[in-house]
């Protein structure tokens, strides 16, 4: 018989799932996301990831409770990297139909506290007559959670210090000050 199919069919191999690329985290105000890429040739829509994270001086890989088997490509670890001074590594594995790929690693470990950006100051200005007070406060660090205080970023950087100008534009004249808390007089 010509053109018919075979009743038995032979069973699929399955591929290999491409790992994730590009694994790296991101800090600003030490809130620690682990962020990466898609493999290539992994299916967005059937794609879930899974992540993993380590002290060097701990024992063991443990797992992210919220950052298994989701489909978005980051994950917050503030919480678990509450100990800015300490250094972590992370993996992430993709999953799609069952099947795991590889772990992806980060490239080295990562020290929050080091390697952390700091976010801009809080300013605020007060006028009266000639005179203004302008009062520079934070960054504050991101909060883990609800229950987290708020927490000034000068109490981990107490070297941390803002330079400041003010620009009269009357006079065409600018200061500089290097000062946590300014109060100026007279900005004629």
């Amino acid at each position: 018989m010509t053109g018919t199919s075979p009743l038995v069919s032979l069973p699929s191999v399955s591929q290999p799932v491409p790992s994730p690329i590009n694994v790296t985290f991101s800090s600003v105000n030490l809130r620690n996301v682990l962020q990466w890429f898609p493999g290539k040739g992994n299916h967005a829509d059937e794609t879930l990831y899974t992540v993993q994270y380590a002290i060097p001086k701990g024992i063991y890989w443990q797992k992210k409770k919220h950052c298994t088997e989701i489909v978005r490509t980051w994950c917050d670890l503030t919480s678990e990297m509450w100990a800015a001074d300490e250094g972590y590594f992370a993996k992430v594995r993709a999953v799609e139909r069952g099947v795991s790929s590889k772990w992806a690693f980060t490239p080295r470990r990562f020290d929050p506290k080091t390697e952390t950006t700091l976010g801009p100051p809080l300013l605020s200005v007060e006028i009266e007559n000639t005179s203004a007070i302008i009062t520079i406060k934070g960054p504050m660090r991101y909060p883990s959670n609800n229950h987290t205080p708020a927490l000034s970023m000068t109490t981990l950087y107490p070297e941390m210090i803002y330079n400041l100008s003010v620009h009269n534009t009357h006079l065409n004249h600018t200061v500089g000050i290097n000062q946590v808390e300014v109060y100026m007089t007279t900005i004629d």
